[in-house]
């Protein structure tokens, strides 16, 4: 049998350290509700700090990170959900709903996202391009290529099997559309 508990908690500006593989955070607010079915975290953040040094060398400052994340637990699986979560800073806003599928079993995760953002500036996004994951020569051009413009409507839709990604076999959909402004 699996062990019974139940939390409330109402969070003000916690956080917790980055290790090497492991991001970091701080200042996360909400309110945190859960037991062993599942639960439920209301996101009401400002002036959040995300480190993610596996990824991204410098942490990426949040302005505002606000909704709501539910989550549901069976003995096969956990599912993920939220029907809104902004996300924003001077560079980007950002604007989510997502259901993630984790297998019990040990199956692939299934993820159904879709995203709707925007880019103010396209020379400070070159900062947040995860160095350690995209290959030398292109992160090099990234580097050098985006040097002003905005993007001011975007929308991303990715959904399937995330072993499968990036679905080459029609085993899922990836869309990035986005409209460039002034890009030089």
């Amino acid at each position: 049998e699996q062990p019974r508990f139940d939390i409330a908690a109402e969070l003000d500006g916690i956080g917790f350290a980055a290790s090497e593989r492991r991001p970091g955070v701080r200042g996360f607010s909400g309110l945190l509700r859960a037991n062993r079915l599942g639960g439920r975290l209301e996101m009401r953040s400002r002036d959040v700090s995300i480190a993610l040094p596996e990824y991204i060398p410098q942490p990426i400052d949040i302005d505002y990170a606000d909704g709501t994340v539910i989550w549901r637990s069976t003995d096969h699986h956990t599912t993920v959900l939220s029907d809104s979560i902004r996300v924003g800073n001077t560079v980007f806003d950002s604007q989510v709903n997502v259901q993630l599928t984790l297998d019990g079993d040990g199956g692939a995760p299934a993820i159904d996202l879709a995203s709707e953002w925007s880019v103010t500036d396209i020379a400070a996004l070159t900062g947040y391009i995860p160095q350690k994951i995209v290959k030398p020569k292109l992160y090099n051009w990234f580097q050098s290529a985006l040097l002003a413009g905005s993007i001011p409507n975007g929308k991303t839709v990715l959904a399937g099997p995330l072993d499968k990604f990036p679905f080459d076999n029609d085993e899922g959909q990836f869309l990035l559309e986005a409209s460039v402004r002034n890009l030089t």
